[in-house]
């Protein structure tokens, strides 16, 4: 689809109330071939695992995490339970899981699945097309403006391509706030790609296109609720963790 269309799509429907908007954009996004992304967060695990390790820091197994960001489909709380985690607590702004992409995600991971005890949580979600308890889910929500008891205790906190779609003072908020639930040697991990989405399914655009724009045209072809892009650079994202009181400790 061309950017542009696509891009009006995206504005029209943010302009409705989301409980028409977003029935909407589902359906669009089903369209266009939406399904579990396995391989894309095995590969991120093993990464997020790999640099643990290379710095000495216990890993996954045991931990307590929050996902920032949902994404279409819960796989990434269910192969953090295959590898040991205790707990995953999942904060979005939006509400994209449903039954049917309960049941979906479970079914992808339990073809991967190691873990004995993990596969039988995983056939009875399949079942039933719920959530088990050991994984929190908290839609329209602002991870800065929950409660901290209800995430008290993470000492790891990770987002998958999710900071480049925050607005820059949401970051320097969720940053502050992540000081009073996370444990006092907890890390958080991210994985960001900087570079203009649109070039990812149009070939005329460069990968830093969205430079050219001014900020208020920018805002007008990505300033919704579906379509945000922050276009921060790595030395940004450096300096917004060091002001807010975090130290990068591996930068790949």
């Amino acid at each position: 689809m061309n950017w542009k269309l696509k891009a009006w799509i995206q504005r029209a429907l943010a302009a409705l109330p989301p409980s028409l908007g977003d029935p909407i954009y589902h359906g669009l996004q089903s369209l266009n071939g939406l399904k579990p992304n396995l391989e894309g967060n095995v590969a991120f695990l093993q990464r997020v695992e790999g640099s643990l390790l290379n710095e000495h820091i216990p890993g996954l197994p045991g931990r307590k995490v929050v996902e920032l960001g949902s994404g279409w489909y819960p796989v990434l709380p269910f192969l953090l339970l295959d590898q040991g985690v205790e707990e995953v607590i999942t904060v979005d702004l939006n509400e994209h899981y449903s039954p049917a992409r309960i049941r979906e995600a479970a079914e992808a991971v339990l073809r991967h699945s190691k873990s004995s005890d993990v596969r039988v949580v995983l056939r009875e979600t399949v079942a039933s097309g719920r959530l088990p308890n050991v994984v929190r889910y908290y839609p329209g929500a602002a991870i800065q403006t929950l409660a901290p008891d209800l995430l008290a205790g993470a000492d790891l906190a990770i987002s998958r391509f999710v900071l480049e779609h925050v607005r820059p003072e949401d970051l320097v908020e969720i940053h502050d706030a992540s000081h009073r639930w996370m444990t006092p040697d907890g890390l958080w991990v991210h994985w960001i790609s900087p570079s203009d989405h649109r070039a990812f399914f149009d070939s005329n655009l460069h990968l830093v296109d969205f430079l050219r724009f001014s900020q208020k045209d920018w805002n007008s072809w990505a300033g919704n609720r579906y379509a945000h892009h922050n276009r921060l650079r790595l030395p940004q994202y450096r300096e917004l963790f060091r002001q807010r009181g975090w130290r990068v400790v591996v930068e790949e």
